[in-house]
Order: structure tokens, then sequence, then C-alpha cells
């Protein structure tokens, strides 16, 4: 929402005459739902601050315009948006060519930037910028604007000329594509220009008569541009808006509406139509173009539609069948406002591109190796004399096929053209990638995904069961696996039946490779991303292997050199195992096309039946979103979820199997400390208490040992995790204090361990027996967050589970938007759950600029009803107008109204006792809001760039009002989810995006800060580094009756952290991060700390100081050990700051807690 937080400023800018550039990936406007992707929702939202507006529809333009921006601004004097569409072109990678800095410069108006800065306030030039004013003058004032506007046309017109004029590449306000007759013409800005505009070409090369207008200047609209560009000869003109406008017609409709129909136009004879596309980043092809060009064209055309691409069989929509593949739109079943079914699917890409997609999973490298291949591919010239010969010899070879059409490599002396698109979720790992990459010795300008691809990769092999990645496979291609199934045998056993028809049918031919074994015997633990890349590269042709394999070999050394050799070498040697662990796997043609969709798979991968038993948005929604079939869904079936909200416990059902290694208890070695459930990131791994009824009815493989401790006399334990909910961090088997767990291969283990996970299922909770605030009580707490899509080892998920074990039946939380948001909320995927008395923790999420403010108001509500309901209470009470055991109820209620866990209990016996209707007004209030009885537990929860940074002046706010609100921050010392950017919580010496040479300045103490205003509760805990502290502060914090903050020392995948020397075999590095939370609490760097203003002490010390060197810590984290390598001068002086500070806040605590002594002495 960052764009829309500047419209103030915009309008006061606008207003001033203040020349400005804002250059802005556009991004959708979070409504019933946030989302990354992109439409127009956000610039159409600042047409109105009086900014010129320019839309690039291209990585090219995006340059372009960039400068067209800069000089028309200045010599304007009014400021610009310069806009493209948000990661489908602002994280295109795509052959472009670059102004140079020398040509710029000699484009700039000197004059106008002497001009603008002699405007600037200055003390040697006074002036009053800014003034109140009112109606006798206002109007005036921004009349005397309309000259510059009236004029700023023809500027960014002379600005385009110019800059057209230096790169040979022209430009103009309104481009036209298409027959110079043309009837029909498609109106449209943004990415999606480009892809009508390849309709267009097909089409007119078929003998349609059609065009597209491809808009750059937006604001202001040029009418007379517009009509200049329509040819005469339409008879219809079709506006393309990407964005939902509810309450009238979007704004390019309206503008294109305006300029054919008024009076200075001579085309009023044309009929203009208007429709929607590509919202929240929905994928629009050249064959949704063709459909709207079909509509057009009709006699009676369908206006204000809704156009979008499927390509999925439904039983209850008619669908057009050409060429085999089956076509059909978005579906609008509500308002009946999709158009019908294209009458063909069409091919556009330049002859010869060659094009390849890779299914990965989040944070194993595919994207990012991917980017790099298109680096290399990009950059090489051929140009030695035997490249015939040697490309010629890697086809000969065994293992790589030369299956690529028209063999585009085979003779160049320039390297090729390329795009890289990449297709994923908000998650920050774990989640589907899909990367989508074009080559071809054509420029290549396609803004949407790939639909006939030459070669496929999947680089997980959980993917088979999960996902239909057979269907783009164009025929011949190839499809290329990482999995454990090297012989035709294992593959026949373990790939779906529907899959092998699949590819025998296309007659693709089928590779395979164990990558995982290659990574482990080179030392890269899971990461198998280089070992897939050398396997393209083998596969492709694109470029010579022996030169791929030189320039991998080369950006390996340039990727993690920061990383330390031994990464370097671990990587390269990967790259040199490849081609002997790569198959080609030969299939019998004949017997898989005869293979049918039931043909039983003996899989070691489970895959979810279909089940009636399970709720109807599991498998009316989650099953579809999960499959990446969301877009099946019809309007009226996604649609019911904006009113009724999402349910929870929906993580429950995914079973994502992601893992490769998982955790084995061993129960003759285990102590029942319950540490591996209370620190499992993703709860799930869990400690049962079986009772002897139980315990008869669970299988022989689950292991059971007699339950130690207080209150569970006579009944058993077992630990068992969940296996295909697990993410393999290790944090559960490093946590263990003797060695009770061990990480095993998935696969042999995962049905016995899985159904043993199933049986437990039904084993009742007893955490009522047991302390919940120690260690060992509170891991045996159902917790009421499970199974998130965080990163496997998160730090921040284990403090929002424990919160949920403690006080999850009763917790409302408002959580800002960022990591936590994330994986606590994405898309029908909810991992907060309910206990067995279907009570469970209220989320909600309203933006990250508001968070505090937003749990505020939440807060305040809840207060407001309740002390009505009190009020109603006491009338009912003093009426007499319930029976005497009621009102007793009634009575112990009220004594424990402010109680969290008290008034839990007193609510469950007033709620059974209260009779269904009443006729008392009094009473009947009462029946009617029993629900807010019970004294909700209001948790402001988020990151420290909300915290520290964005929302901090209502944090501010939050904690001064003395509400009783408690406030969750999930420090990880940076921006996590948008890619480790530096917050004032980074700390100094550590090196993140935007402080690349290492923070030079200590970090922001956000709890002595709140410590000042001695009324509010503050802690700083770690969970690594002291359990039962952590509980303390959170049980202290929730029963304070006034504001409280936690902040929490949560270690992230960004920090680039190392699996420590006690790590245990088969763990991830971020598997050590509770190990690391116990080094920085030891040495000092994260102080553990409570400060209860209710006592006479108020700060108490819980940790002492340092018992080891703040290098400890550093040494094991790529963030500090980078700088090491690269500049080792700024680090060393850096570090030696950095202990200083510690050192120095350490004294100031020990201060504090000596004045305290003195003053109770």
């Amino acid at each position: 929402q960052g764009l829309l937080l500047m419209i103030p400023n915009m309008y006061k800018i606008a207003g001033e005459l203040l020349p400005a550039v804002m250059h802005v990936a556009c991004r959708t406007v979070g409504t019933h739902a946030q989302c990354i992707f992109a439409d127009h929702s956000d610039v159409y939202a600042t047409r109105g601050a009086g900014w010129a507006m320019l839309a690039s529809s291209s990585v090219q333009e995006c340059q372009d315009l960039a400068v067209v921006s800069h000089i028309a601004s200045l010599e304007a004097s009014l400021p610009f948006v310069h806009f493209f569409d948000g990661f489908r072109t602002s994280h295109e990678i795509a052959k472009m060519s670059q102004i140079s800095p020398e040509t710029i410069a000699s484009l700039i108006p000197e004059d106008a930037v002497k001009q603008f800065r002699n405007r600037g306030v200055n003390p040697e030039f006074p002036v009053v910028v800014g003034v109140t004013s009112g109606p006798d003058t206002f109007f005036q004032c921004a009349e005397a604007l309309n000259p510059y506007y009236d004029a700023l046309p023809d500027i960014v017109e002379a600005a385009m000329d110019k800059v057209s004029a230096a790169t040979g590449r022209p430009l103009s306000l309104f481009d036209y594509a298409g027959a110079e007759d043309a009837e029909h013409v498609v109106v449209v800005m943004g990415s999606g220009a480009h892809v009508v505009e390849e309709a267009v070409s097909y089409l007119n090369e078929r003998g349609q008569k059609v065009g597209v207008v491809n808009v750059k200047l937006f604001r202001p609209f040029s009418e007379k541009h517009l009509r200049a560009a329509l040819p005469p000869t339409c008879k219809r003109v079709t506006v393309l808006d990407r964005v939902k406008e509810s309450t009238a017609g979007a704004a390019l409709y309206l503008d294109v509406l305006s300029a054919v129909k008024s009076r200075q136009s001579d085309m009023a004879h044309m009929e203009v139509l208007q429709g929607r596309f590509g919202i929240a980043g929905k994928n629009f092809s050249p064959t949704d173009a063709v459909s709207i060009f079909e509509n057009s064209q009709r006699e009676e055309p369908l206006d204000d539609f809704t156009v979008g691409q499927r390509e999925e069989p439904m039983d209850d929509f008619t669908v057009g069948i050409v060429d085999d593949i089956i076509i059909h739109s978005i579906v609008d079943d509500i308002t009946m406002r999709s158009l019908p079914p294209p009458t063909q699917k069409v091919d556009t890409v330049p002859d010869g591109t060659v094009q390849c997609m890779f299914y990965g999973l989040g944070a194993d490298g595919t994207v990012g190796a991917n980017k790099e291949a298109i680096s290399l591919i990009a950059d090489f010239v051929p140009l030695m004399e035997d490249y015939q010969e040697r490309h010629a010899a890697d086809a000969a070879k065994d293992v790589v096929g030369n299956y690529m059409p028209g063999e585009p490599y085979g003779d160049r002396t320039k390297p090729l053209y390329c795009q890289g698109y990449f297709a994923y979720d908000a998650k920050k790992s774990g989640g589907l990638t899909v990367s989508h990459l074009r080559f071809g010795s054509s420029q290549i300008d396609s803004p949407y995904s790939i639909d006939m691809a030459d070669y496929v990769a999947c680089h997980n092999p959980r993917y088979l069961q999960k996902y239909d990645m057979v269907e783009n496979i164009r025929d011949n291609g190839v499809f290329m696996l990482n999995s454990e199934y090297t012989t035709l045998e294992e593959m026949e056993k373990h790939m779906p039946a529907h899959m092998k028809a699949a590819l025998a049918a296309k007659n693709v031919r089928l590779f395979n490779i164990d990558a995982i074994k290659v990574a482990e015997e080179a030392g890269l633990g899971q990461r198998v991303n280089m070992i897939m890349q050398t396997a393209f590269f083998a596969l492709s042709h694109v470029l010579p292997l022996d030169d791929a394999m030189a320039l991998l070999k080369d950006s390996i050394a340039k990727k993690y050199g920061k990383k330390g050799a031994s990464v370097v070498d671990a990587n390269c040697a990967a790259v040199d195992n490849t081609l002997a662990n790569l198959h080609e796997i030969q299939y019998d043609q004949q017997k898989w096309l005869a293979a049918e969709s039931v043909e039983s798979v003996e899989s070691d991968i489970t895959v979810e039946p279909v089940d009636e038993e399970r709720p109807g948005f599991i498998r009316e929604w989650l099953d579809h979103v999960g499959s990446q079939r969301g877009n099946d869904l019809t309007v009226a079936e996604a649609g019911t979820q904006v009113y009724e909200r999402y349910p929870v416990g929906t993580s429950a059902y995914e079973k994502r199997g992601i893992a490769v290694n998982v955790p084995l208890w061993d129960e003759k070695k285990c102590i029942q400390c319950g540490m591996c459930a209370f620190a499992c990131p993703h709860a799930v791994i869990r400690g049962f208490l079986v009772d002897k009824e139980e315990a008869k009815a669970l299988p022989e493989s689950v292991k059971l040992v007699k339950a130690k401790g207080r209150g569970v006399k006579g009944l058993s334990f077992g630990i068992q995790a969940s296996v295909l909910d697990c993410t393999g961090c290790g944090v559960c088997v490093n946590t263990c204090p003797t060695d009770a767990l061990h990480m095993s291969r998935l696969a042999p283990v995962e049905e016995t361990e899985a159904a043993k996970w199933d049986a437990l299922q039904a084993v009742s909770d007893k955490g009522h027996l047991v302390d919940k605030y120690t260690v060992k009580g509170a891991s045996l707490q159902k917790p009421l967050l499970e199974f998130s899509g965080a990163c496997a080892g998160c730090g921040e998920t284990p403090y929002a589970t424990l919160l949920t074990r403690l006080f999850g039946e009763r917790m409302v939380i408002a959580n800002a938007s960022g990591c936590s948001h994330v994986w606590a909320g994405s898309t029908g995927v909810c991992p907060y759950t309910v206990n067995d008395k279907q009570r469970g923790p209220a989320y909600t999420n309203s933006l990250f600029e508001d968070n505090a403010e937003f749990g505020y108001g939440l807060f305040a509500a809840t207060k407001a009803r309740r002390e009505e309901l009190r009020m109603h209470v006491n009338k009912a009470i003093a009426n007499r107008s319930c029976d005497a055991e009621l009102e007793s109820a009634l009575k112990d209620w009220m004594g424990v109204y402010a109680m969290g866990d008290e008034s839990r209990k007193a609510a469950d016996l007033v709620q059974s006792l209260l009779p269904a209707v009443h006729t008392d007004r009094d009473m009947q209030f009462v029946i009617d809001n029993s629900h807010m009885l019970t004294k909700q537990s209001t948790w402001i929860i988020g990151g420290d760039g909300w915290a520290y940074d964005i929302g901090f002046g209502g944090l501010d706010h939050v904690l001064a009002s003395g509400e009783d609100v408690n406030v969750l921050v999930l420090d990880t010392n940076v921006y996590s989810n948008t890619g480790g950017q530096k917050s004032k919580a980074t700390p100094l010496g550590a090196v993140a995006k935007f402080a690349a040479g290492g923070v030079e300045k200590p970090h922001k103490d956000l709890g002595r800060m709140m410590m000042s205003y001695g009324n509010v509760y503050v802690a700083s805990v770690s969970y690594g580094g002291d359990m039962a502290q952590t509980i303390r502060a959170f049980k202290e914090a929730e029963e304070y009756a006034g504001p409280s903050l936690i902040v929490c020392h949560c270690p992230c995948i960004n920090w680039g952290m190392r699996a420590g020397g006690e790590a245990k075999p088969n763990t991830m590095p971020m598997g050590s991060s509770q190990a690391e939370e116990k080094i920085a609490v030891e040495c000092g760097m994260w102080p553990l700390y409570r400060y209860d203003p209710t006592k006479d002490q108020p700060l108490t010390l819980d940790a002492p100081a340092a018992t080891r060197p703040i290098t400890d810590m550093l040494q094991n984290e790529v963030r500090f050990t980078s700088l090491m390598l690269s500049d080792p001068e700024a680090a060393q002086n850096q570090r030696l700051m950095l202990d200083a500070y510690v050192k120095e806040q350490r004294r100031s605590l020990e201060s504090i807690v000596r004045s305290q002594e003195e003053d109770t002495a």
C-alpha cells in the first residue's frame, strides 16, 4: 500500500509545481484480501493528485520512459508517476539496450535544472511555501495551474522525440499497431499491450482488420493524440482496464469514451466497449486477446466484461476444443460478465523460440539459478571456430538428446535474446515457484506464462502427485525430474498413471537425476539448484556443454564467494558430478499410453484421497488452490469467502510433504522434557499423554513409555511428528538434550510415521492436567498454531505458537503485514486452529502501517461491549430476573471479570446455566452476548520493520494509551518478507540490503524506549536463550493490567545461518536457530530482561553478563562473515564498535538495577 500513503504529499507536490518522478511497480491494492501481484488499482487511486502519469509496457520502455519522465518533469515543472506492471514487468529479465549515462546527461535540460534549484528554500533568498488559504483565493490559484497541464502532452511528446533520436527507438503518447484500415481496435496500458499486439499480428496475417493502441501518457489524457492514433475506419473500440472499479466505469474507458464522443471528435460513430483483465496478476495471453476481438466482431457484443484464461475442463461449463486443448474463459456465474470461450488457441511467440519451465521449492535456489542462467546465455558469444563441431558432439552424447526445434543454436555469432519470469506465492520459502524462460534468435516480448514448453523440469518429486506439469509440454519435449527413482521400475511404481499417459501421448523424453544424493555427497545438504542447472545445460544445448560448465563455475565463485571457499568448492564439485548421475528413462510408450488414471500406484508419496468427510471448504476451495487450479474456480465458487470469511485450521489438510529428512523418536533416550515440541517452528512434533483405553486402540507401531511428572499418574507418554507437515529443519533434533531424536529420510518411513500420527489424533487433549506455565507443561498443551507456511527453522513461529498454547482459546490477533501475516493467512490456508471446544485465536490483518491502531480498535470495541454486558448483568441481578444458581454464577463472574483464565471458567459455568430465551430485557441481553463473557486477550503482532520503523508512531501511541493491550514484536533484524532490507533493528556490523558495507550505527533499543513511560510492561526474550524466562514474560505481560511489549529474538533465513559444530547430522542450517539464540544471549548480544511496573524493583535481568566472545555468534552468520571477506578492515572496526556497544548496553541495564536496589534499600 506504499503508494497510497503518499497521496496527501502528492497533492502538495503537484500544487506547488515541483518537478519530481516516482517510478512505480504497480501492485494490487488490498481489498477483501492482500495481494503482492500487479494490476493498476494503486496508480489509479492517485490519478486525482495532479501528477502526470506515464506507462511503460516492457523492460526496455521502463528505461526509455524513465528518462522521458525526468526530462518532461523538469521542463513542465510538474511531477510524474512513471509506472509499469509489478512482477510481470518489474521482475522480468529481458535483453535490452542501455542508454549510457553520457547520453542521458546530454538530454537533461540544464536550464530547467538550474531554475528548479533556484526555487528551493534557502535563507539567502527567503520565501514562504505552503500557506493556508481561504475561499477568496484558493479557487483562482487552482485554475492558474491550467496552462502548465495544457502544455504537458506536447512537452512529453518533445521529450520522447529527444530520447527516440538518441536511441533509435520510436516513442509516442499512443502507439498504434495493426491494420491501417482496422475496424476493431483495443486500447490498453502496460504489459498487456504487447500481449494484444501479438494477437493483432496473428489476426492481421489471417486477413482480419484489427489493431491495438498502447497508451503511454495516461495523465493528462490527451484526447487529440488518441484520436490521431485511432484509424478512422474503426467501428468498435474495446478499452481494457487492469483494475476493478466497482462504482463507475474504469478510468481509461471513461477517458477513451470522452475522446471518441466529445464535440471535438469526428469519431462519434465508433462504439466503445469496456473490459477488464489481469486483476491481481491474473495471466493474460494472446488467446485471451483473440477472444476480445471475437467479442468485438459479434453483432451483440458483451460490454463491461471480464477476461482470463483457464485450461482445465469443467463438467458444468460448455467448452471449445481446439487442437486438442480445452479452452474456456474465466466464468462469472453470478453477473454473467465473462467472455465466452475463444474459438482458437494461438501460439504467437517468435519462431525458433525455445520455452522452458522449472518447478521449484521456494528457497531451493531454483529461481536464483535460472536468473543466473539467463545472464550467462544472454551474454555468451560463440566465436570459436570449432563451435559447430563441439555443439554436434554434445548432441551425440547418450545422456543428452538434440530435441530443440529448428536448431536455433547451431550457427550463430551473437548472443541469444532471452526472457525470464518467475511466478511464486508470498511465502518466504517452501512455496511453489515456477520459472518461465524463453530463448531465441529473435526479440522476445511475450509477457505471459508459457503454455507450450520444450523443456519442463520438476525439482521436487512431491510435485508429481500434486501439480499437472505435463499439460504445458509440447510434443517431443523433455521432462526433467529430480527424484530417487533412478530406474524404470522405480519410476513406473511412483509416477501417477495419468502422468505416464500424458508423457507418452506427447512422446516426451523423460530424464531423472537424484540431485539430493549428488548435493549431499558434495556437502551441499539439500541445495540442488546448481545440479539441476547443469542438467538443464546438458539437455538444452543452449550453450556448448563445456562452456556452460565453465561459466557456471565462474558464476558460483562470484555468487557464493562471500560464503567462503568451502561453499564454492562444494558447488563446483556438484556441477562436476551431475552428468554421471543424469539418466534418461526409456519407457514403453504403448504401455504408458494405456495407463489408466485408476491404476494403482504403490507410491511412497501419500495422495490425499477424495474424502467427502473433509470440510466443504477444503474440497471446494483448498484442493483447487493448493494444486494450482485456483483459476478453475468460478466467480460464485471463489466469491463466497469474501463475505463468509475464511475458516481456521485448514493448514492441517495441506500435507505438503516437502521435507527430505524428518525426526524419529527413540523412547529409550527420552527424558520427557518437552523441549522438542516446545521449540518446533511448525508444531509438527508433539508430546501425547495416553490413557489405558486409548493405548489399546493405537497400532503396535506407536511407541509409548510411562509418563513422568505431577498429574499424569497412570498415563503413558509418546512423541510423534507429523512427517507430511514437517519441513525437515532439525530444530527439534538439535534442541533435544539427550539425542532422543534423529533425522531420517522421509521416503522409507513416511507411510508408517503418517499412520502413527493419524492414530494419535484420536487421543484426547490432556493439557489441563499439567501446569501450562512450564516448558514441559506448555509443550503438552495443544498448539492452536500448526503447520504454518513459514520457512524451515523459522525463528518467529515458536513465539506465536507459545501464545496459542497459553492463551489461544481467548485470543484476538491483529497482525501486521509481513512474514507473520504470510505464514498465517495466505489464500485460505490458515494455521491458526481450534481446541476440542472449537475455540481458538481470531486472526485479522489490516495494513502494515496501522496495525497497532487497528489492534487498539479491536480492544476498544471489545472493552465497550464487555462493559455494556457487565451493566446488564448488574441490572439482571438487581432485578432478580434469574434463579439463585445462575445469580451466584453471575456474581462469581463479576469477581473475575478482568481475569483471563478465571473469567473463561466462570463464563463456561454461566453459559451452561443460561436459558435459551428470557422475558427480562437485561437477561436476554446477557444471553445474546454471552460470547463476550470471557476476557479476551488482545495481541498486536508484527515484525521489526513494522514496530521499529513504519508503524512506530502508531505503536508508540497505543503503548502510551495505558490500555490493556499486548504487543509481540518478532524481531528478525530485517524486513524479512520483502527480502532482507535493513531496519532500525539491524545490528551494527551486519550486512543487509541497503547496507552492503555493514550497518554503521547501533540498532534502536525499542524496549528501553518504552520503559521510559514507566507504565508499560516490557520484556526482551529469547526462546533458545531461556525457554522458562520466555514463558514467565508471556504470562506476566498477559496478566498485567495495562500495555505490554515483548520483543522476541527471531533468527531468520536472511541472516545466512551456518550450522554450528554441535548441529546434528542431516539438519538444515536454520535447524540451529535455537542454538544461535542461546549463543546470542551468552555473548551479550541479546539481553534478557523483564520490566514490570507493578514491582518495587521493576527491572529484572534474566541473564548474566557475557560469558563468551561476541565472535562466537558472528562467525555463524553470513550477514557478518561476508563483510569479513569483502572488507576485513571495515568488518574489524564494526566488530569492535559492536563489542563496545554490547558492553555499554549491559552496563546501562546493570546501572538501572543498582539504582532500583538503592531506592528500595
